[in-house]
């Protein structure tokens, strides 16, 4: 399986488990709702074969419309539950596990003095692992 097909067995075990788009970063979020950003970070050794994918996450909404509260609340009560467990996923017939680790408090951030006429933004940071099968991705 390649690396891109991986990440889109990522993105779409993602946005069907939290019923939210999926933006994988650098690319620019081209949305003002809520959403989740997903940044690769690295590629660790785990031994025994298998090797750890590590991504850094963070669920975002602009705005405080009554629409994205609920979808904040239906994130936190959701994310939640992974924290002391995990996501599977399949990805080349292979089921994974996607831990969830949080990486730093929740929390509105308001904007800048330059930034008035952007609205205020909910954050949640966390940390994505992936153990998977040092051979699953060809071409390496």
């Amino acid at each position: 399986m390649t690396a891109d097909e991986f990440l889109d067995s990522l993105k779409e075990a993602i946005e069907t488990h939290f019923g939210l788009p999926v933006v994988l970063l650098p690319q620019r979020a081209s949305t003002n709702s809520a959403r989740i950003e997903i940044l690769f970070q690295r590629v660790a050794e785990c031994g025994e074969g298998n090797e750890k994918l590590v991504f850094a996450a963070e669920f975002r909404t602009d705005g405080t419309h009554w629409k994205w509260l609920g979808k904040t609340i239906s994130f936190c009560r959701k994310v939640h539950r992974l924290s002391d467990a995990y996501m599977p996923f399949v990805a080349d017939g292979l089921e994974l596990r996607c831990y969830w680790i949080k990486n730093g408090d929740a929390g509105w951030r308001w904007p800048s003095e330059e930034e008035r006429s952007m609205p205020a933004e909910y954050v949640d940071s966390w940390r994505l692992e992936i153990d998977i099968p040092d051979n699953l991705l060809e071409g390496e």
